[in-house]
């Protein structure tokens, strides 16, 4: 699990994440959305923790490199697969 903290100035935004979350659950490129928790000055939406970083996706030499990770390259339509 990952927690994603946020100002509760932001609220209204925290909200339509989490609306947006719960339409796209299932979808496999989009991380799924657990539960919310307040308090005076945050609200933290707990999420599905990630197998590997955007950066990681962006610069396959980093570090974290996404192949490391096991990760597998998700095709958007039309996309054609990276070289190998």
């Amino acid at each position: 699990v990952a927690v994603k903290r946020l100002l509760s100035a932001f609220f209204d935004l925290a909200m339509g994440e989490i609306d947006l979350l719960i339409k796209a659950d299932r979808h496999p490129s989009v991380v799924r959305y657990y539960a919310k928790e307040e308090d005076g000055d945050f609200v933290y939406l707990a999420l599905e923790l990630c197998e590997t970083s955007l950066q990681a996706l962006v610069d396959p030499s980093s570090e974290r490199s996404s192949s490391s990770l096991g990760h597998k390259w998700l095709p958007q339509r039309g996309q054609e697969p990276p070289p190998k």
